[in-house]
């Protein structure tokens, strides 16, 4: 395996295993619809995913810019990441 699919897979279970100690935590909050959940969980990665960014935007000289820059480029990773989910629907 090359060095670049060795990442592609770290990162993939990590994100994952990531994803599955969000949602067990909000699970802990007890029985709850689901739209409330989802936005639970949704709220959840998005502190993860802002804590991720934070080293890079407190790096960056033009703060506002470079964090526009990562959260589009972040967004971006998303929709390629849910596109199996949108296909599957359609």
């Amino acid at each position: 395996m090359g060095k670049d699919e060795e990442r592609f897979r770290l990162v993939n279970k990590a994100g994952y295993e990531a994803y599955q100690l969000i949602e067990k935590r909000m699970q802990e909050l007890g029985p709850m619809e689901f739209t409330d959940l989802f936005v639970a969980v949704v709220g959840a990665a998005s502190v993860c995913l802002a804590n991720a960014l934070r080293p890079g935007i407190e790096a960056a000289k033009g703060r506002a810019t470079i964090a526009d820059q990562l959260i589009a480029s972040s967004m971006k990773q998303v929709r390629v990441l849910v596109e199996p989910a949108i296909r599957e629907g359609s």
